[in-house]
């Protein structure tokens, strides 16, 4: 019997959904010094529930799932402090200017 060419064990033409990736509050912006590279972090609602994302925006460094929201702030405030410690070289920046997270944090 011929092989069909088209078969696919998942169904034709099904699309896996994009994962979950929803912003839900900016917790923190330092930009490390002297690369003038900008660090950020931010809760996000996940698939897999909240998640405290921090990065430079195009790379992921540190990612942690956390049961609620005032546990991820605290999460998002102890990587703050850890990074303000020990890299030295860092200033922290207001909040305000609006960029995209998602790829990073």
């Amino acid at each position: 019997m011929p092989r069909d060419p088209d078969y696919t064990p998942f169904g034709a033409g099904q699309k896996c959904p994009s994962p979950r990736l929803e912003l839900l509050e900016r917790c923190w912006r330092l930009r490390a010094l002297p690369t003038g590279r900008e660090l950020v972090c931010g809760i996000f609602q996940t698939d897999a529930g909240l998640e405290v994302r921090a990065g430079y925006r195009d790379d992921l460094l540190h990612s942690q799932v956390c049961p609620d929201l005032l546990s991820a702030r605290a999460v998002a405030e102890r990587l703050k402090r850890t990074l303000l410690d020990d890299l030295g070289g860092v200033e922290e920046l207001p909040l305000m200017e609006n960029h995209d997270e998602k790829g990073g944090a």
